[in-house]
């Protein structure tokens, strides 16, 4: 954005940041741009202090009017929200919403040519782990609707992953994290200040910008599946490729045993993503409820096998919390490639037991199932 800038006949660039231009490349860009007579300031303030505005507006005085803003602060602290405190919560929406509000107050009164404010596509779509981020983006979005109906100026643009500046740059497991969970396609920098340019020069309304395969978006995210993006569906439904139909035809292939295994495995991966587990971490023989599976991410979990495996799942099944090994079972039934006589087994007495176990506030995660049948003898 700096170096944009300055390409685009900025004199007097201010930068405000919590630690400063401090690493290698920020300050090399800094001495190229004071080589061609552009005044790059890096003031280090942390706009989520109570005093952030006292000390922001004493820094602007004596300096050329202000003439726009732009505000790309972020922060991540991803956890389920059961698993959520306060401070994580706090951690997220400070940078974004108090910073927002320092520069919504500071310039209220200041003729703008522009005021930006970055928010995210999960604004969009939602982001399982990342209810605090989507909050303040949330908000982001909502503080330039309220400056636009007061002829304030405001662009709110909500960007899809971009892939060579910024956390995910830095972080490349985070990277393919947010590719193969989102069906995303990232963005790169170029085309983010293309996009940035068009719609501040045309003055356009708030928008999102990202690229998606909506096939596998689809598959992956419930919230995809909503009425406002039919459009999308029905032509995903039309030309989208019929992947369980291959599926089926790979397990048919397999002796029975081979064939549950595969579907362990299958839905083992998918399971993992959902709770967020390193490969390997699932316990295949512990109800799923047990190990931080909640009714939003059944319901994810359910979009994921009947779009994977062609079959449409009762809500009671999952509701019922069944270990990945009854899950594969179920699922094996529904596509009629599983009888009885199929010598597998998959302990269900324990899984039983552990089910009935939660729904009594019983604790049997280490195995001790005498436990859950004292609590269901004195019902």
């Amino acid at each position: 954005m700096v170096r944009w800038l300055g390409d685009k006949g900025a004199k007097h660039i201010i930068v405000v940041s919590r630690q400063g231009m401090i690493s290698q490349d920020a300050m090399s860009l800094c001495t190229e741009l004071r080589k061609k007579q552009v005044n790059v300031i890096d003031l280090r303030l942390d706009l989520t202090h109570s005093d952030a505005y006292s000390n922001i507006e004493s820094a602007l005085i004596g300096q050329l009017p202000l003439r726009g803003t732009l505000h790309a602060a972020t922060r991540f602290d991803d956890l389920l929200l059961n698993n959520m405190g306060r401070q994580n919560l706090l951690d997220v929406l400070s940078p974004k919403i108090k910073g927002a509000e320092v520069l919504h107050h500071l310039t209220s009164k200041m003729t703008l040519d522009f005021f930006v404010l970055f928010s995210s596509a999960t604004t969009v779509f939602g982001n399982p782990g990342q209810a605090n981020y989507v909050a303040a983006n949330s908000y982001l979005e909502a503080l330039s609707a309220y400056r636009r109906q007061h002829q304030l100026p405001s662009l709110c643009l909500a960007w899809g992953g971009i892939e060579d500046v910024g956390v995910l740059a830095r972080n490349t497991a985070l990277k393919e994290t947010f590719s193969q969970r989102l069906g995303a396609q990232l963005l790169n920098s170029a085309t983010v200040i293309s996009v940035l340019e068009k719609a501040i020069v045309e003055s356009a309304e708030d928008s999102s910008y990202l690229a998606v395969d909506w096939h596998a978006m689809r598959s992956k995210l419930l919230s995809a599946k909503q009425n406002k993006f039919r459009f999308f569906n029905a032509s995903d439904d039309l030309h989208g490729p019929d992947q369980s139909k291959d599926l089926r035809e790979k397990l048919l292939a397999l002796s029975p045993q081979h064939r549950f295994a595969e579907v362990v495995d299958m839905l083992a991966i998918e399971v993992e993503k959902i709770l967020f587990l390193s490969h390997g971490g699932l316990d295949r023989r512990q109800s799923l409820f047990e190990q931080g599976m909640d009714s939003l991410m059944g319901v994810e979990l359910a979009t994921t096998i009947e779009s994977g495996f062609g079959i449409q799942l009762s809500t009671m099944v999952l509701a019922e919390g069944p270990t990945i090994e009854r899950l594969s079972q179920i699922v094996l039934k529904e596509m009629h490639l599983y009888a009885e006589d199929d010598g597998i087994a998959i302990s269900p007495d324990n899984q039983e037991l552990s089910v009935l176990a939660i729904k009594h506030g019983t604790d049997v995660s280490d195995g001790d199932y005498q436990r859950v049948k004292e609590a269901l003898a004195k019902e």
